[in-house]
């Protein structure tokens, strides 16, 4: 039986990167936040993010939802309070939600684009009321979702995180990177099925250089330890030899489909 070409996963091979891998051998850096990850965060926001507000590096793009719902949802995680989370989506996403202490709460998406629908979701809200705290919307296989509609919901309150998995590449209406300036959490997927892939990875970007610092913070147990950790943190940061593929492979990464986005 003739298998379908569906996905060729073409993530840069560390075979090739020999040079990058001495580098970080020979400076002995192997702390959180060293160089290559940071360099790879800074070349991240000034390349794909036109220079606008920061990006983390995450091992994986689960990771990067888990500490993004948990810091949306601010005192009311671990609750049990609600995160709205569209019907069709990936496991990982409830699992996050789970994770940060609060209850998965399913709505229905518009079968027009595939995603939460905006009549669902007000109904949830009626319903519900601030027994949700933070709304989980995906960006169904990489398209654009209407972000404009989250950024009310951030208004009022409600925590927002966007799962974009598969969008890092998507352009919007402007030519720009879907949720580029966004000022709540954006978090994409790097895994070898993706578009831009470095075999396995997560980034998570927002216009609010403040919130990716307080993220930046979870992934290293919310030290330093000169202000006593008020929020529960992991140790999600980014392998060095992950952050270091872009560089070699910036140039194929980047030619990506002009996915158009709304």
């Amino acid at each position: 039986m003739d298998r379908l070409p569906l996905i060729a996963p073409r993530p840069p091979g560390l075979s090739g990167m020999a040079a990058q891998l001495r580098a970080i051998e020979d400076r002995g850096i192997y702390s959180n936040g060293g160089p290559v990850v940071r360099g790879f965060e800074a070349d991240a926001t000034a390349r794909l993010f036109e220079g606008k507000g920061d990006c983390l590096a995450v091992a994986n793009a689960t990771l990067g939802l888990m500490i993004a719902i948990r810091q949306a949802a601010g005192a009311r995680a671990g609750t049990g309070a609600f995160a709205l989370i569209p019907a069709f989506t990936f496991a990982a996403t409830a699992h996050a939600a789970l994770w940060a202490g609060l209850t998965p709460l399913l709505c229905d998406i518009d079968p027009l684009d595939w995603a939460s629908s905006a009549q669902a979701e007000a109904r949830a809200f009626d319903r519900y009321g601030d027994r949700i705290a933070v709304t989980v919307p995906y960006a169904t296989f990489g398209a654009g979702i209407d972000l404009a509609r989250y950024r009310d919901y951030a208004q009022r309150g409600i925590g927002v995180v966007v799962d974009a998995a598969a969008s890092l590449g998507a352009l919007d209406a402007q030519g720009c990177q879907f949720g580029t300036d966004a000022p709540f959490a954006i978090v994409y997927s790097m895994h070898a099925t993706k578009v831009f892939a470095t075999a396995e990875g997560g980034l998570v970007h927002s216009g609010d250089c403040a919130l990716i610092d307080a993220l930046r913070r979870m992934t290293n147990f919310v030290l330093p330890a000169a202000a006593r950790p008020k929020a529960r943190g992991s140790m999600p940061s980014c392998p060095r030899c992950w952050a270091c593929s872009p560089p070699n492979g910036w140039r194929r990464s980047m030619r990506w489909p002009r996915t158009a986005c709304g």
